[in-house]
């Protein structure tokens, strides 16, 4: 079987296929020299008409023709240089107009001639004949299905001309480990990798970064005593950074009883934790006046914090997203804990209009992740 037919069958219409092409052939080629007579191909710039006859442009004249064909001028002009390039004796049959067309572009008549009658081989069918990509091959133009891989290449080019299109293709191919080490076996590759890496600060911090969440490499970074003394100088230089390593620290429970056993450290974090709470209070009463009209219940206290904290949690990490990349698995994981919290808003305003606290079994099954 070819496709859905017998392969018997499948040579029958191959058959009737290629007489239909010649037929096809026949009838541009004809049309072509119709345009000849109507309009003969002459030297360039063309003669000049007398003082009182009527001027016809090559173009107005074709044009007239194929108007009244339904046809484009721009077609029947390639039909009428297509036809003024083989000659009735020189069409051959079973050759297709595409093909004499991209031929055509062979200057010299006689290798042009010679060209045509010498028919390749096609290795796939085993059949001698023509077909546009081997004619497009023959006189250097771009063939639609590339078999060479100079082809193949010249067809990335082609399509990468755009720096935008050829940059994003390039990270593309960048994440198949096997392109990325044979493109930087190319040393002119390779130094504009580097290049561009370390003349750009972030795209350095990035790698720098990358690299020292391996542990051996960390190790080995942080074993020379200038990487070491300039990681901590910035670590606790930036008060963010220092925090977070405070914060890391102490969730050790060794390191947090050394640490509050010094009267100082202890002091300053019970300050911290007074003045935590009371600004806390004192940023829910400029954003909320209405506080002070109302009974402050440790449980109504609880619950606008507890926005206020997700607003303001909210808008500290999400700009920090900017860039990434979500994977389908951390796509799942956000949009059910967006369709919880939107449930529990809900349930939020419910009580609010009704007074009732109590979760129906649809909710109470989304709150739990189900």
């Amino acid at each position: 079987m070819v496709g859905h037919v017998s392969k018997e069958r499948f040579e029958e219409l191959l058959q009737r296929g290629r007489e239909l092409v010649d037929r096809v052939a026949r009838s541009q080629l004809e049309l072509g020299d119709m345009a000849l007579e109507i309009e003969p191909m002459g030297p360039w710039g063309g003669g000049h008409a007398a003082a009182d006859e009527q001027v016809y442009t090559v173009e107005s004249a074709i044009g007239m023709f194929a108007e009244g064909l339904g046809l484009a001028t721009s077609t029947v002009l390639g039909y009428r240089w297509t036809a003024s390039r083989w000659p009735a004796e020189q069409r051959r049959p079973g050759v297709s107009y595409s093909v004499l067309a991209a031929l055509a572009s062979i200057a010299d008549p006689d290798e042009r001639f010679a060209t045509v009658a010498d028919e390749p081989l096609n290795e796939r069918t085993g059949r001698r004949g023509w077909w546009l990509d081997e004619a497009n091959r023959v006189v250097g133009r771009r063939v639609k299905h590339p078999a060479s891989r100079q082809e193949r290449v010249e067809k990335i080019r082609d399509l990468a001309r755009d720096d935008v299109v050829a940059a994003r293709a390039t990270a593309d191919l960048l994440r198949r480990p096997e392109v990325a080490t044979a493109a930087l076996n190319d040393s002119a590759a390779k130094r504009m990798v580097n290049t561009v890496q370390f003349e750009d600060s972030k795209v350095a911090a990035e790698v720098a970064a990358d690299l020292l969440r391996r542990p051996e490499v960390a190790a080995e970074a942080l074993s020379d005593t200038g990487a070491k003394q300039v990681v901590n100088k910035v670590q606790f230089e930036d008060p963010g950074a220092a925090a977070e390593t405070a914060a890391e620290l102490l969730r050790r429970p060794a390191v947090a009883r050394r640490a509050m056993s010094d009267p100082g450290a202890r002091n300053a974090v019970n300050t911290a934790q007074f003045d935590n709470s009371r600004q806390f209070g004192e940023g829910l009463r400029e954003r909320f006046p209405a506080l002070d009209r109302v009974e402050r219940t440790g449980q109504f206290i609880d619950l606008v914090g507890v926005c206020v904290g997700f607003v303001t949690n909210a808008g500290r990490v999400i700009p920090s997203l900017r860039g990434h990349e979500f994977t389908d698995d951390e796509r799942r994981v956000i949009e059910s804990n967006i369709a919880r919290i939107r449930a529990t808003a809900d349930w939020l305003e419910s009580v609010l209009e009704t007074g009732a606290v109590d979760l129906d079994a649809a909710l109470a099954r989304i709150l739990q992740g189900e």
